[in-house]
């Protein structure tokens, strides 16, 4: 069993951790049809760089996903089949992007900032590639698995901010949001 660090487009944090509770770990790169890995060396020049991710983790494998729903949270996923194999290409057609899907499965999330997270572990996550090895914070990733089901690895003010955001987006989704925005906008035009 390996680990491994695997980054995400930060601006869609919240489409991702969606995904990733389906069972989907999407990575970007994957928005025309010639990105899908299974071209082979047909696949267009943009998508290659996913091709290390596409070979290398195989089931049961460990990935650690920084700033997934929360900046400052890193989910942990498995691996429930070899990428290679349960690898599928689909664009979202609402995003336009993200066709990549490895299949995973979500064990726990902590925040960076708990004070269980080992230095080792804050310092894999510094590194800026969209994919490495993170073998050397093997232990200390596994004590953060072995936490996640006893111990509160979430800050605070990761609950206020997943809270504020499940809000607002029930409120953008109803006639409750135009409602109060006309309302106030009338009693207070002055």
């Amino acid at each position: 069993m390996n680990y491994w660090g695997y980054r995400i487009d930060t601006r869609a944090r919240d489409y991702f951790y969606e995904e990733i509770e389906k069972g989907n770990l999407r990575q970007g790169w994957g928005y025309m049809e010639s990105q899908n890995l299974m071209l082979g060396e047909r696949t267009d020049e943009s998508a290659r760089g996913n091709f290390p991710i596409y070979e290398r983790v195989k089931k049961g494998d460990i990935l650690l996903v920084p700033r997934v729903g929360n900046w400052n949270n890193i989910t942990i996923v498995e691996a429930t089949e070899d990428f290679n194999t349960g690898y599928r290409f689909e664009i979202d057609s609402d995003r336009g992007d993200y066709g990549h899907i490895f299949p995973v499965r979500l064990i726990t999330e902590f925040s960076r900032k708990n004070i269980n997270v080992a230095g080792e572990i804050r310092e894999t996550l510094k590194c800026r590639s969209r994919f490495w090895n993170a073998n050397r914070c093997k232990e200390s990733i596994d004590k953060i698995i072995a936490l996640g089901k006893t111990v509160n690895l979430i800050d605070e003010s990761d609950y206020d901010e997943r809270f504020r955001k499940k809000v607002e987006k029930a409120f953008y989704k109803t006639d409750f949001f135009e409602i109060i925005y006309k309302d106030i906008k009338d009693s207070f035009q002055a």
